[in-house]
């Protein structure tokens, strides 16, 4: 894989989710500007209840607790590839394995709607965790299987 593809994926990732995970610092900073425009950018992609989310220093993030951890486990994920042995055997399963990702946030949210279970902080923590780690790895297989001519 081309390494400097690599660092900056990691990069933009640590960026993200430190820029998310410092919410609270931003806060009670004082950086009230530069919180409004993370929170006005992050409610583009989640729905920022605040009984959902996590907080840090008594303070919401500006994400749900299912998007933190899917963040996080992309990091995670992205971190991890150069680990990743057998490439070519993981690429070849790689629909099965996004498809067994998504499975247990769509069990999550569907028993939630239809009132069988009301989810928990900790599955949607842990199904969105699972879901960012597999996707991750999942992209940054495909990048490298591929090697797209624009990636390179």
């Amino acid at each position: 894989m081309n390494r400097r593809l690599y660092f900056s994926l990691l990069l933009l990732s640590v960026l993200w989710c430190g820029l998310l995970m410092g919410f609270s610092w931003l806060v009670h900073s004082g950086y009230f500007r530069l919180a409004a425009s993370v929170s006005l950018i992050c409610s583009i992609i989640c729905h920022q209840d605040p009984a959902r989310s996590f907080r840090v220093c008594g303070v919401t993030l500006p994400v749900c607790s299912r998007c933190t951890t899917v963040y996080l486990g992309s990091l995670v994920g992205i971190t991890l590839f150069p680990l990743v042995r057998h490439i070519e055997f993981l690429s070849s399963r790689l629909s099965y394995l996004l498809v067994i990702s998504a499975i247990p946030v769509g069990l999550d949210v569907a028993v939630n709607l239809l009132g069988i279970w009301n989810n928990t902080f900790l599955s949607r923590s842990i199904s969105g965790g699972f879901l960012g780690l597999t996707c991750s790895t999942a992209f940054l297989i495909l990048i490298n299987i591929h090697k797209a001519p624009f990636l390179k």
